[in-house]
């Protein structure tokens, strides 16, 4: 899942922004026709792997820690890349974290 917003760091405040489109991509990984992309109510971008031939390259790249999130958001028409770099137990206990809630 995909959301954006504006950070206001004076008041600390958060406003939710609508996305366009994203992708995930590593180095290694770069499929961005492998995902079947939705946008919910909300405007937020959810995904789901669709292409038989990727779940475990595509698991490799994730819990490797290391990728790269492309997005546009529907009010600004520049492309942003997010590079996310954590390390594997950490992403380990949130994906745990979230099993457990569903």
């Amino acid at each position: 899942m995909v959301t954006a917003g504006d950070m206001n760091w004076s008041n600390m405040s958060l406003v939710a922004k609508r996305i366009g489109d994203a992708d995930f991509f590593t180095g290694a990984f770069n499929h961005p026709n492998a995902f079947d992309k939705k946008i919910t109510a909300e405007g937020q971008l959810v995904a789901f792997l669709v292409d038989e031939n990727l779940p475990f390259d595509f698991l490799d790249a994730f819990f490797d820690g290391n990728f790269s999130v492309s997005f546009r958001r529907t009010d600004i028409s520049d492309e942003r890349i997010s590079e996310i770099g954590q390390r594997r137990d950490r992403i380990l206990r949130q994906v745990s974290r979230l099993v457990s809630i569903q």
